[in-house]
């Protein structure tokens, strides 16, 4: 996989400017049908084409062909009726398309109720909360009124609701949920003691709170890592979120010589080549069969003239020809100048699927030296710390599945994301902090280090976190005389320690008045073996694939200022990102679709997500088959009714 920048040429073609690994300046045009579907129907429209111009996208290169070209952190949707087989026009001719098109993804097809196919729909949309007025005599902020007695100006009762369910309705029962295999797990409905469906009283109540927090403009109930605004450890969003920086080389190779409390030294490398370490022979192009764990690394790997490997933190001498390519490795100790350039060895496992080399950290005399004290020191370990918690954090479920599975994090598995092996700092706990001996790479303007990384294209970090962005008036409460609206009514809980409200509404029970078969629409039909007894419970429908919040999306959460306004378009990633002047977009909501056509919901276990119903929607509830099988993993769910 590759990143660039698109670029829409004179004549009307699309460029994609990029750099490769080893620091060159590329461009390459786009043939029919590589575009993804949603930056298809951009070029498709003249008033909007020059919207693509900078837009930071992905591809792939096979060969010198990039494919399969979609926006940065999205996947490939293969537009609907292109050709593959045609280049652009205003383009060279050359081979275009893929025999291995990803299939339409029915959630970036599907229309808005106006029906325009193809153009891609965000599924929520937000309502502003701008910092609030605390001393507004209704709105603001006081202690709740208590439960102690009735007021003469307060009113008591009873309101009776009847609730419709006008579209399927999701009670998956936890407790009861069944695992079928390949960490899939299925849900049956969850009934009451008559079988009926039971819906939670406190699911009503969040229901309504979250209604009545937003058309109050109530402080937010829950925001996690609030503590981190008394100096705790910054957690959830108290930390500052990480975006991955352009593909071109912009840092420098630097080894720590010393660091501790008070003392940081910085070794700023000067033996370069094209910008970079010197490379070190170590994986195969293509591995196969059982080399393929190690990505070939038995075969094509440099080695010490005993025969062993080279390993992370080595220090030794290297003969580097003038391309940058090390021909001969041994270790230091003992070793002379004859032998070479003293150096030490940076392993970071075959993280990219085209990855052929590790390098070499050469140090010589004309080294540059930065030597930090006091805040600086605790600035530059603090920038490191911090991007190396989001790192392994980010990655904590992956290695996890990885240890279920009985493979190691640096394992090479294949070449799509998530197969290649981890990178050292995202498994390996020692690069949890700063020390001396650590190999990194640092941005620099002057002598000063604005940024501190384990890899040459690595991750940064936002210069503030979501929290910095939430006013403090709309921040969770942390003692009862600061309660909102919200809080008076349905009840607060301190979430820096001790105090809590019960709240002055009371959700009764949640009775259905449909009879169960009535109720209910199974899907989990149990199979009958030869002997005519239940011999399979089938796991029911298998749902689309559902992803938790990303807040490090920022383009999505980050709003222009603090009163939410969305922010313009053709920005950068970087500056769309969290920073001091910005704001958060407010609360999340999900509109509903409009004019669902007649049989959208029936016959869920029919595969109909190919289908466009009336030209404009696709079954986006159900995941789709692939060659005739039922998709159930780990990255969806099922329900059995």
């Amino acid at each position: 996989m590759a990143e660039g920048k698109l670029r829409v040429a004179k004549k009307g073609s699309i460029v994609v400017d990029y750099v490769n690994e080893k620091g060159k300046k590329l461009n390459a045009q786009i043939s029919q049908g590589q575009l993804s579907a949603d930056l298809e129907q951009i070029y498709k429209d003249e008033r909007k084409r020059q919207e693509l111009n900078g837009m930071e996208v992905e591809f792939d290169l096979e060969g010198n062909i990039v494919k399969r070209v979609r926006r940065k952190g999205q996947t490939f949707v293969q537009p609907i009726g292109a050709s593959a087989a045609s280049p652009r026009a205003g383009s060279s001719s050359h081979p275009a398309g893929s025999s291995r098109a990803a299939q339409p993804q029915p959630a970036t097809v599907s229309s808005s109720p106006s029906g325009s196919a193809g153009r891609f729909h965000n599924p929520y949309n937000f309502i502003p909360a701008p910092p609030r007025k605390t001393d507004d005599p209704d709105l603001g902020d006081r202690e709740p009124v208590g439960h102690h007695r009735l007021f003469p100006d307060r009113y008591t009762g009873v309101i009776r609701v009847k609730m419709t369910a006008n579209t399927p309705l999701l009670l998956p029962d936890a407790a009861n949920a069944t695992d079928i295999g390949d960490d899939h797990k299925s849900f049956p409905v969850r009934v009451d003691a008559d079988g009926k469906p039971y819906i939670p009283p406190a699911s009503i109540k969040g229901m309504l709170r979250s209604a009545y927090e937003a058309i109050t403009n109530s402080r937010l109930a829950v925001f996690p890592g609030h503590e981190a605004t008394r100096g705790r450890n910054a957690s959830g969003h108290g930390a500052r979120l990480a975006f991955r920086r352009p593909a071109r080389i912009e840092v420098v190779p630097a080894r720590i010589e010393e660091c501790d409390d008070q003392r940081l030294t910085v070794r700023i490398l000067s033996r370069l080549w094209l910008r970079s370490a010197a490379k070190l022979p170590r994986y195969a192009q293509r591995p196969s069969g059982n080399q393929m764990a190690r990505k070939g690394e038995q075969q094509v790997a440099l080695r010490y003239p005993d025969g062993s490997l080279p390993q992370h933190g080595d220090h030794v001498r290297v003969r580097v020809e003038q391309n940058g390519k090390v021909t001969r490795i041994v270790r230091y100790d003992g070793s002379k100048p004859s032998d070479g350039d003293e150096g030490w060895v940076l392993i970071t496992e075959p993280n990219i699927n085209n990855k052929k080399y590790e390098r070499v950290f050469v140090v010589s005399a004309n080294d540059r030296f930065i030597r930090l004290q006091g805040q600086e020191v605790f600035r530059v370990r603090q920038m490191w710390n911090e991007l190396i918690t989001n790192y392994q954090l980010a990655h904590a479920k992956d290695l996890e599945e990885r240890e279920k599975r009985k493979q190691r994090p640096n394992d090479y598995l294949g070449d799509r994301p998530g197969q290649t092996a981890w990178s050292r700092h995202v498994w390996d706990k020692r690069y949890s902090e700063l020390r001396t001996g650590t190999l990194c790479y640092v941005r620099l303007d002057g002598e000063t280090i604005t940024g501190i990384y384990p890899v040459s294209i690595s991750r940064d970090l936002y210069p503030v976190s979501p929290l910095a962005l939430l006013d403090p008036s709309l921040r969770p409460a942390t003692s009862i005389t600061q309660l909102s609206p919200a809080d008076r009514v349905f009840g607060w809980v301190n979430q820096e320690g001790k105090g809590a409200y019960r709240g002055q509404v009371r959700i009764g029970p949640v009775t259905c008045q449909t009879q169960p078969d009535q109720a209910i629409e199974w899907f989990n039909r149990k199979k009958r073996n030869l002997y005519g007894q239940d011999a399979k419970q089938e796991p029911g429908l298998p749902l689309a694939i559902l992803g938790q919040p990303k807040p490090q999306q920022a383009r999505f959460y980050v709003a222009r200022s603090p009163n939410g306004e969305a922010q313009a378009d053709g920005i950068s990633k970087e500056d769309a990102g969290y920073k001091p002047d910005k704001g958060l977009r407010g609360r999340k909501v999900y509109p509903h679709h409009t004019n669902l056509p007649a049989g959208y919901w029936d016959n869920a276990m029919e595969d109909r997500t190919q289908q466009a119903m009336n030209g404009k929607y696709y079954q986006e509830y159900r995941r789709p088959m692939m060659d005739g099988q039922e998709q159930q993993d780990n990255q969806n769910r099922s329900i059995q009714g």
